[in-house]
């Protein structure tokens, strides 16, 4: 498993965004799920932000995004304020998103506004 983890502003006050923490991860057709998410910007299918926050949060194998989808998604967020996202190998409930699931590829967690990290398994 490879980690990396830290604060959501860099030491020069630059905040770090989702695009930047997906930029790390190779180009993929994993199937990505959102099961948590609170920001600004432009939300998917053209929804409002608050609307889009809702059915994430009523998804309980989270809201479904192809790498594309999701790296356009990150450049069209302007803020995160919380957000759990992960690539899994078959749909898995929020509840029983484990760091020990062998169903688990890759995981980004930003929290609080205040930390973030990478996992990639």
């Amino acid at each position: 498993m490879n980690t990396e983890s830290g604060n959501v502003f860099t030491e020069d006050g630059v905040k770090i965004m989702l695009s930047d923490l997906l930029n790390k991860i190779p180009d993929n057709n994993w199937k990505w799920r959102l099961f948590d998410f609170e920001g600004v910007g432009i939300a998917p299918h053209g929804m409002g932000m608050p609307e889009f926050e809702e059915l994430v949060a009523s998804e309980i194998y989270g809201f479904d995004f192809t790498w594309d989808e999701l790296k356009l998604f990150g450049k069209t967020v302007s803020d995160v304020k919380s957000c759990v996202l992960a690539a899994v190998k078959k749909p898995v409930e929020y509840d029983l998103l484990v760091e020990k699931d062998d169903n688990l590829i890759a995981y980004i967690g930003i929290y609080d506004s205040t930390d973030w990290e990478l996992k990639l398994y």
